[in-house]
């Protein structure tokens, strides 16, 4: 694997149980994956709406420091011309 990760867990989560997240915590540590991780201190669904703004917040942030940035793109067409609309061609 060469992406890294970002996996998130929860303390009294029963149906990912926060043991078997740690137990694939380590075997990607053992692997040499790079991976990052997030702890909640909530169950699997049970999460407020703070914890969901926390873990969008740390997505993003991840994805940016992980991803390429876009290329420039050329503008799809050219900028309209000062003085209103442009008539269309």
């Amino acid at each position: 694997m060469t992406a890294p990760l970002l996996v998130v867990g929860a303390d009294k989560d029963v149906k990912c149980p926060p043991e078997q997240i740690r137990s694939y915590l380590d075997a990607l540590s053992a692997a040499g994956v790079a991976h990052e991780q997030m702890w909640l201190d909530t169950g699997h669904d049970g999460y407020d709406g703070a914890a969901h703004v926390a873990v969008l917040r740390r997505s993003l942030i991840f994805l940016r420091a992980h991803l390429p940035a876009p290329a420039p793109r050329a503008p799809s067409r050219p900028p309209a011309q000062p003085g209103g609309p442009r008539p269309r061609c």
